[in-house]
């Protein structure tokens, strides 16, 4: 199963026993206005279960996954990749013996080079140095290598 439906099936179930768990705790405080100590033990108990998480803040890390999943299916397959080519960050031509990273947008430039651009930017998406398509860093960080001159399988 895919990890964001997982989190999703997990928010939906975790808000239904929420709500039923409410739901108990409304009967019992009509029974338990009495003792307030059994009404204590029943909010921590829902607390403990929850956390502080709100349904939207599940949701939200369910899309997150499904983000991070579709982010890292960016980079394309290995591809010939022409020796004249250009790294648009280090303006040096492509050697035949130097690691390369191919984006879904299509550029090619050096790992390394490609690697010290990412650590410039803050959070979780950096923009293409050729034409700014943004991408996910973890797509960025962990592309496939592409011989250059060569394809790859």
């Amino acid at each position: 199963m895919e990890p964001w439906l997982l989190a999703l099936v997990s928010a939906l179930v975790a808000c239904v026993a929420g709500v039923l768990l409410w739901w108990l705790y409304g009967l019992t405080k009509t029974f338990l206005d009495d003792d307030p100590a059994d009404a204590t033990r029943i909010e921590g108990l829902t607390l403990r279960l929850f956390g502080n998480m709100s349904l939207i803040e599940l949701i939200l890390k369910a899309r997150q996954l499904q983000k991070e999943a579709a982010f890292k299916e960016q980079i394309s397959e290995a591809q010939e990749v022409d020796s004249e080519e250009i790294c648009t960050i280090c303006l040096e031509a492509l050697g035949d013996h130097d690691s390369a990273k191919r984006l879904k947008c299509g550029h090619v430039h050096h790992a390394s080079c490609l690697l010290s651009w990412c650590l410039k930017f803050e959070g979780n998406f950096v923009q293409c140095p050729h034409c700014r398509y943004c991408q996910h860093f973890d797509a960025v960080s962990e592309p496939r290598d592409i011989e250059v001159g060569n394809v790859q399988s």
